[in-house]
């Protein structure tokens, strides 16, 4: 009988274990639930894989208590503390880039893919047939899309419905003109005066695209100099080490050193967090 208490140890264990798991998988789904909805809404909008979204939501939580479980043992519990939030907004940061990106990236395409649309139609192609050909010549994201479009169409979907939902999916103001100049086209236009119609919108596109890139340009210096700035204290810190080992280590050792760590780490966030509102606000 003795010998078989291990493994019913084990047995109990392997199960509190797996318990306390699915509790902790439960709560922090209910955690993310909110955000995960309103950003999962948001990359399918662009074409962007939402299947790994639950895993990247779960993987914050768990590595930010990892990070502050791992930095609280080793006798740094506020710094572990900030490190554990700071994990926590690292992932979100990282897909809401994405699905910046991608937008840009389909402001980017539709410049092209009006033009190449323009030729198609000069080329003797029927609306309809020149857009599925623009739509497998162009790549992703905006190809993604404009493929989906092309589907419903070749389904019976009527071509103002299916280029409308296309439009409300998106919800973005480049793609919007083009859906209604195509639209309009589809309806009331034909040939060469489409052909020109789309040449017009393809250059409304681009100098639209031409005004964003310079704003981006301009508030690049400044978006620079606030990194620079942000990286200052960590640098400040490494070269007061230098000079005084000893000293320095106290701000890790002690209890004050890591609140007062903590205090200067929060201010850079806080401080970098306001420069970029602004920085928004003037793009």
């Amino acid at each position: 009988m003795n010998e078989l208490l291990p493994f019913v140890g084990a047995a109990c264990a392997g199960t509190a274990i797996a318990f306390g798991y699915n509790a902790l998988i439960v709560a922090v789904d209910r955690l993310n639930a909110a955000y995960e909805a309103d950003l999962r809404d948001r990359m399918g909008r662009v074409g962007l894989d939402t299947t790994t979204l639950t895993a990247w939501m779960r993987g914050r939580v768990l590595a930010a208590v990892l990070v502050a479980l791992f930095l609280g043992v080793s006798g740094m519990v506020p710094v572990g503390l900030l490190a554990g939030v700071a994990t926590f907004t690292l992932a979100p940061g990282i897909l809401e880039r994405r699905v910046i990106r991608t937008r840009t990236a389909i402001r980017d395409q539709l410049v092209t893919s009006t033009r190449n649309l323009a030729g198609q139609i000069r080329g003797e192609q029927i609306l309809v047939k020149g857009l599925v050909r623009v739509a497998e010549q162009t790549p992703a994201p905006l190809g993604i899309l404009l493929r989906a479009a092309c589907k419903q169409i070749e389904r019976s979907v009527p071509f103002k419905v299916a280029l409308n939902e296309l439009k409300d999916r998106v919800r973005m103001d480049y793609l919007s003109l083009f859906v209604l100049t195509v639209v309009v086209g589809y309806q009331s236009k034909e040939g060469e005066e489409l052909a020109n119609l789309l040449d017009g919108i393809a250059h409304s596109l681009a100098e639209n695209q031409r005004l964003d890139r310079k704003r981006d340009s301009d508030t690049a210096g400044g978006r620079l100099l606030v990194n620079f700035l942000a990286c200052f204290p960590i640098a400040f810190l490494g070269l007061f080490g230098l000079l005084d080992g000893e000293a320095t280590s106290l701000v890790f050792t002690t209890l004050f050193g890591q609140l007062v760590l903590c205090v200067v780490a929060a201010m850079t966030w806080f401080s970098v967090w306001l420069a970029r509102r602004i920085l928004g606000k003037v793009i």
